[in-house]
């Protein structure tokens, strides 16, 4: 028992015990990683910002975020619903589906995502929408990577921007900013993929989409195989002076260093890239199948 003398002590250890614990880092470490998912139905997040306010809307399926540190990791999610992301304001959505996103450690990593249904963000103000299915992205280093995504249905970014850099971003088995030894990423389209974003004078729009692609990372040893066998689009508006990034990546590898590479592509529908009027900067690429290096 502790005396009534030592009470006020004893609670004064406790408090900086509890304390010490929330100011400490929250990552997680763990062994094995195992994750299943799966949904039906619709999943809705609304909400309206103020100025000089911001809003962050996640829905994350079947997936891994933040700081992880593990030996291996499983993510898969199976999503038959309606998924929707409505913003005013400055704002960032995210929905990840059988994805890995954030500060990882691991030895291997393997995703799988499938979307069949209709997926939107819309927002009004400052945008960052990203989009993951099957997909790795962030921080991540790892001996072996696996990603696998399919999407069947309507995904569609929308975005009315009025800051200096407005961002959209959709990876279906898609890889981003990783360290790897052996990386494979397969990915597949069927639908309707729409990208559209109107920024402010002067402003910049970036849109990407990756699909069985790999972006922005350092791997040994990348296999890569992409598939669109529907509509895709990328719309961008930038007022006077501003400039405009359209990246439409389909079983490629861009922007990366590696040293053995595999591609494979089959696109049996339409790609659509449309930039801004006169007096903006424009830069539009499609890689389909090939190797854009640093």
């Amino acid at each position: 028992m502790i005396s009534t003398r030592l009470l006020p002590l004893a609670l004064l250890l406790i408090a900086a015990g509890l304390g010490s614990a929330h100011a400490q880092d929250r990552g997680v470490d763990a062994n094995n990683i195992t994750i299943r998912s799966n949904i039906t139905g619709s999943l809705t997040q609304t909400a309206a910002g103020q100025p000089g306010q911001s809003t962050r809307q996640t829905i994350a399926i079947g997936g891994v975020s933040g700081k992880i540190n593990a030996n291996d990791i499983n993510a898969t999610a199976n999503v038959f619903a309606a998924i929707s992301q409505t913003t005013t304001g400055s704002s960032r959505q995210n929905i990840g589906i059988g994805a890995v996103q954030g500060d990882v450690d691991a030895r291997n990593v393997t995703v799988n995502g499938t979307a069949i249904g209709a997926i939107t963000q819309n927002g009004l103000g400052r945008i960052d929408q990203r989009i993951g299915i099957g997909a790795v992205q962030g921080t991540v280093a790892a001996r072996n990577i696996t990603a696998t995504g399919v999407a069947a249905g309507v995904i569609a970014q929308t975005g009315t921007g009025n800051s200096v850099t407005d961002k959209q971003l959709i990876l279906v088995g898609g890889v981003s900013d990783v360290d790897g030894r052996n990386l494979t990423a397969t990915g597949a389209v069927g639908g309707v993929v729409t990208q559209t974003a109107v920024g402010a004078i002067g402003g910049t729009n970036v849109q990407q989409l990756l699909i069985g692609s790999i972006h922005d990372s350092q791997v040994r040893n990348v296999t890569t195989n992409g598939a669109v066998g529907g509509f895709v689009t990328q719309i961008a508006g930038s007022g006077l002076g501003g400039r405009n990034l359209q990246v439409i990546n389909v079983g490629s590898v861009n922007n990366s260093s590696v040293r053995d590479a595999t591609t494979f592509v089959v696109v049996t529908g339409n790609l659509t890239q449309i930039g801004a009027s006169a007096g903006n900067n424009n830069t539009q690429k499609m890689i389909l199948g090939g190797i854009d290096g640093r």
